[in-house]
């Protein structure tokens, strides 16, 4: 259940692209110059479909070895919080709270 878990994450994941980032300073992506300063989008599907990162990238194939590397939840502290909540007992058991009419208080 988990490759197929992971690899349905890199393959459809729940976010395509994320908009407004800056570039912190001068840098050189894919073979383009990017000035400090200079707003970007960052594309998750296209990244999770690096042929340079992934074999075969366009194929889905729930036995790949490293489909959890994908970033369809994003990466370092841009991560989703609900990461790890997705991937709990692989995304596809549910918590025995989660039972209709259970009541979860939540504090701060």
């Amino acid at each position: 259940m988990k490759g197929l878990v992971e690899e349905t994450l890199r393959y459809w994941g729940p976010v395509d692209f994320i908009s407004r980032r800056i570039a912190k300073e001068d840098l050189e992506l894919g073979g383009t110059h990017i000035p400090k300063g200079v707003p970007m989008m960052v594309g998750l599907a296209t990244a999770n479909r690096d042929p340079e990162r992934f074999s075969h990238p366009d194929v889905f194939d729930i036995t790949r070895p490293d489909a959890d590397k994908h970033v369809a939840f994003g990466e370092g502290i841009h991560i989703c919080i609900g990461a790890p909540l997705a991937r709990t007992d692989d995304g596809l058991t549910p918590h025995p709270a989660h039972r209709p009419g259970t009541l979860i208080l939540l504090s701060t």
